[in-house]
């Protein structure tokens, strides 16, 4: 059941998932285009918005999720789903952003991924991340794990311990999260699907909370798994960055 409410040009839609919980879609409505999503749930929020200025809302109190929907926008990212899967680099590094895009050009030299703009727009455009992410992170160096996945990694529902996680899958399905609201019940399946749950599309930029962050609980956090794809010939390519070192301050910007 959906309700609708207009006020100030804010619409408000509330879908009823079940008897226990409900969730709660701010969105910003203007000149008749939808601009911003907020998904509130009962303890915690996650923004969603088409400009990388969204992903910058992850700093204020009780937003557990920011995701940068910018999906699949360039011929590089076209080019990359038409890889062969063992072309595509799988790496674990540790740099600051001026070490970033030579370790990365090293990374696909050594998985073999042909040369040409594509892939520099590519690797581009996973430097312009890291800056994004030092920047947020508070920290002058990053963990960066791209990984090539066949089958179902991270399977299970869970929260990231971490402090502040970004993720971005540029071939294939994204991450699955579900609102706070449903978190308990969604962690109850363990490894089933569960109908609240959406998808992120290729491309998209996520900011995940994790339980790591200064004066978080234990269980804060946005609940996320990887999509099911094993037996379906599927190659995804993720982007995880993490701080590289443990202190991490809170970012005001």
């Amino acid at each position: 059941m959906w309700r609708y409410n207009m006020t100030n040009h804010q619409q408000t839609i509330v879908e009823k998932v079940d008897e226990s919980a409900e969730i709660r879609l701010n969105v910003s409505i203007h000149a008749g285009c939808l601009e911003d999503l907020h998904v509130q749930t009962a303890s915690q929020e996650v923004r969603l918005g088409v400009e990388p200025a969204v992903l910058k809302s992850i700093a204020e109190t009780g937003v557990a999720l920011t995701v940068w929907q910018r999906g699949v926008r360039n011929d590089w990212q076209a080019w990359l789903t038409q890889l062969p899967s063992q072309t595509l680099p799988c790496c674990r590094l540790q740099v600051c952003l001026d070490e970033a895009i030579p370790a990365l050009q090293d990374a696909c030299d050594a998985s073999g991924m042909p040369h040409g703009q594509p892939r520099n727009d590519f690797v581009a455009d996973i430097a312009k991340l890291v800056g994004i992410f030092l920047s947020q992170a508070a920290c002058d160096k990053v963990q960066l794990r791209l990984d090539v996945i066949t089958d179902n990694a991270c399977k299970k529902w869970h929260r990231d311990c971490t402090p502040l996680r970004m993720v971005c899958t540029y071939r294939g399905p994204g991450t699955m999260w579900v609102p706070s609201d449903l978190s308990r019940q969604t962690l109850e399946k363990s490894e089933d699907e569960v109908p609240w749950a959406s998808t992120m599309k290729t491309g998209d930029v996520a900011f995940f909370k994790g339980c790591g962050w200064p004066g978080q609980a234990h269980e804060g956090g946005v609940v996320h798994r990887s999509p099911s794809i094993t037996g379906q010939g599927i190659a995804r390519l993720v982007l995880v960055l993490d701080a590289a070192r443990e202190s991490m301050t809170r970012s005001t910007s």
